[in-house]
């Protein structure tokens, strides 16, 4: 029997994460190309209420539009919802985005166009 080997893509260069402050808040995110974006806590949230940006939208589509997974919406879903930011329908089993929501997502978007 012989041993499974690993091939990388050529073009994908790896960082290394000791960069990284110790106990930081980033996120990695990896897309098609390999490219490494770094994401924190405001990142994430915008991300989740940006894909429920008024519509009803099921928990999957979230974590499609999002690219972020199952355990990590739970962990966000909690303050982003404790925070009025998104609510829950029941009967349709979708979330939205509130007008606390949009709003925040309006003054979010103005302060990142200052930096």
């Amino acid at each position: 029997m012989k041993a499974a080997r690993i091939i990388r893509p050529k073009n994908l260069q790896m960082q290394h994460l000791e960069t990284q402050p110790k106990n930081s808040q980033f996120r990695i995110k990896v897309n098609s190309r390999g490219v490494h974006h770094y994401r924190d806590k405001f990142d994430i949230i915008v991300c989740v209420l940006e894909a429920a940006n008024g519509n009803e939208v099921k928990q999957a589509e979230i974590l499609v539009r999002a690219n972020i997974t199952h355990s990590l919406f739970k962990e966000y879903l909690f303050f982003i919802y404790q925070n009025g930011l998104i609510e829950y329908m029941q009967l349709q089993r979708t979330y939205r985005t509130t007008t606390k929501g949009m709003r925040f997502l309006r003054i979010y978007n103005k302060m990142n166009t200052l930096i």
